[in-house]
């Protein structure tokens, strides 16, 4: 039914000599132009060398090892190891969608920005992005290298009195008397 119509369209259409498909104007000109402002009337004219030059600069501040490439879908990858990576979506002239992975596993999709916004993003996600791990792992190579922990003691916000003690090892039975410090071991009742 749908098919028949559309035929029937086409031939009304090319019978009259009129096109098929009527396209809108898509250059606003003239009086028209009056409506938009300064930031709308100039167009984006940067290559695709030149924004990713762009985002290079903003991201290599942060930490030299993220990587940013054109990918095979013709988008920008930023990728910082396994924490974050980040896809942006060119979609027209200055206008980004940005689809960001959290250690692959949590998805956040932006859509509609400007450059200077997908670059505003960037900066303050990829400063976030050193997880728990990341920064614990970090901490044990200091603490290789230098020999020392600097861990705090886990015990030094307790009270004296409740702070646990730690027995010495020795070959001695457990003791079965009950005391005060509670260093004695009862025996299970059936």
């Amino acid at each position: 039914m749908i098919r028949r119509i559309l035929l029937e369209e086409v031939e009304k259409r090319s019978v009259t000599d009129r096109e098929i498909y009527e396209r809108l104007p898509e250059v606003v000109t003239g009086e028209d132009l009056k409506d938009f402002t300064q930031e709308q009337r100039v167009r984006e004219t940067r290559t695709k060398e030149e924004i990713l030059d762009t985002i290079l600069k903003a991201v290599k501040p942060i930490d030299s090892s993220i990587t940013v490439v054109w990918d095979d879908h013709d988008d920008i990858s930023v990728s910082a190891r396994d924490m974050f990576r980040v896809r942006i979506i060119p979609r027209w002239e200055n206008n980004y969608n940005i689809e960001a992975f959290i250690r692959n596993e949590d998805r956040i999709y932006v859509t509609n920005q400007h450059l200077d916004q997908v670059i505003e993003f960037l900066k303050i996600n990829l400063k976030n992005a050193a997880v728990h791990t990341y920064t614990s792992y970090e901490k044990s190579k200091t603490n290789a290298v230098m020999k020392n922990d600097k861990t705090p003691k886990p015990d030094k916000g307790l009270p004296q009195k409740d702070k646990p003690k730690t027995l010495p090892f020795t070959d001695e039975p457990p003791k079965t008397n009950k005391n005060k410090d509670r260093n004695y071991t009862e025996k299970q009742g059936r």
